[in-house]
């Protein structure tokens, strides 16, 4: 009698499990690459703002937790290597209301400093609506479009994020080519 009780039991929550995967795995990306970047809303250490892009600049948003170790390494890496990451616009954003008052941005005082950069606080269910899921650390790579053209989620190499902000985007491309082709006359 015990054994089919486990049996049952094993079984119910087998069909649940293949049931939710099955829900969840058709559900439309909340994000998928090609996307503008969404407008959303976050307070900052001085402001309520809103995420934009810029024409200039490539866009990268961070999603973390204040408890998150990778996130942490993340941030450590990011504030060693505040120089190289200049050429893009920073968001690092949580939904951990604390941090801009707790002093755990004090840990990473180059970030903090740096004009490229900003941290803020988001509403979860926002992030949650325009971003998707919420796993830390996320990172998105807008280009100076404000179009996505990469997302990676967990712990990432330092020199694969300076890859993507470093990436010609394809609109930068496109003018190059026109102007070239401007220049020679061809039609």
């Amino acid at each position: 009698m015990k054994k089919r009780i486990i049996a049952i039991t094993f079984t119910v929550l087998f069909i649940a499990t293949v049931v939710w995967l099955i829900i969840e795995g058709s559900r439309p990306e909340a994000l998928p690459i090609g996307s503008k970047i969404p407008e959303i809303k976050y307070v900052g250490f001085n402001e309520v703002a809103v995420i934009k892009s810029d024409s200039l600049h490539k866009t990268v948003v961070m999603f973390f937790s204040e408890k998150c170790p990778h996130c942490e390494y993340e941030l450590s890496v990011l504030n060693k290597n505040v120089g190289k990451i200049k050429e893009a616009n920073f968001y690092l954003i949580t939904l951990d209301k604390d941090i801009l008052t707790n002093g755990f941005t004090d840990k990473y005082p180059e970030l903090k400093e740096a004009g490229n950069i900003k941290f803020g606080v988001v509403n979860k269910e926002d992030y949650r609506n325009k971003y998707g899921a919420m796993v830390t650390p996320s990172f998105y790579f807008f280009d100076e479009n404000g179009t996505l053209f990469t997302k990676l989620k967990g712990e990432t190499k330092i020199g694969r994020i300076l890859n993507e902000i470093n990436k010609v985007s394809v609109a930068r491309v496109k003018s190059r080519t026109r102007d070239k082709t401007e220049k020679s006359g061809i039609k």
